[in-house]
């Protein structure tokens, strides 16, 4: 872009979904809204604004036992990615702090998939018996990658292990098992409710009426 003002906004539009099962399905497309990159090319005082697909990074699960390690993801994840009109990017486990900093300059934002459980030594609890932890690697791999994109602010959505795991990357706890808790709460796996919904309200001028 020889001689011409190169300028690029990022806008970054709502990801919504009602919850993890749901974005497996296969309605999931009209879940999720991308962010796009608007590309203004300022050149003899014309402007000429074009749209870019965004690239989203998904962080994949890890599985070993009994088979050849492997990483993955659920594919509809890449759908729903795919439909809000996203170019899906797989980012497997990479544990060299320079690596995922090149990854994520890479992408526009961020997709933290669900999964097991967020080790407790990571937030200073003893292990509940009903914790299935994340392997090891996905652990340490998992917990670079959100570090380093929160300090780029890198836009993030996060979905169960993920919004776990950024919780106590900003020094958050967990609780490890609501139902044992002695607390109150709503019953999620309900057999007679296959997809696992219910309704939520948002609180009005709060930062999520406004993005909703």
């Amino acid at each position: 872009l020889h001689h011409s003002t190169f300028i690029v906004r990022y806008s970054a539009y709502c990801f919504s979904m009602e919850n993890e099962e749901a974005l497996r399905s296969a309605t999931t497309s009209r879940l999720i809204s991308c962010l796009f990159v608007q590309k203004t090319f300022l050149r003899e005082g014309h402007a000429k604004v074009l749209y870019m697909k965004p690239v989203i990074g998904i962080n994949c699960d890890y599985e070993e036992e009994g088979k050849q390690p492997y990483s993955f993801t659920y594919r509809n994840y890449v759908e729903a990615i795919i439909a809000g009109g996203g170019i899906p990017l797989l980012l497997p486990i990479i544990k060299d702090k320079d690596d995922v900093g090149h990854f994520l300059q890479r992408i526009d934002g961020l997709v933290l998939t669900g999964g097991d459980d967020v080790p407790p030594q990571r937030y200073g609890r003893e292990r509940h018996n009903k914790t299935l932890c994340v392997h090891p690697d996905k652990d340490i791999a998992d917990n670079l990658l959100v570090s380093i994109a929160i300090h780029m602010k890198k836009p993030i959505l996060a979905i169960c292990y993920g919004t776990q795991l950024v919780n106590v990357v900003f020094g958050g706890a967990l609780i490890q098992d609501i139902p044992t808790s002695g607390m109150s709460c709503i019953v999620h796996k309900d057999v007679g409710n296959k997809h696992y919904l219910h309704p939520v309200t948002v609180e009005k001028r709060s930062r999520l009426h406004e993005i909703a």
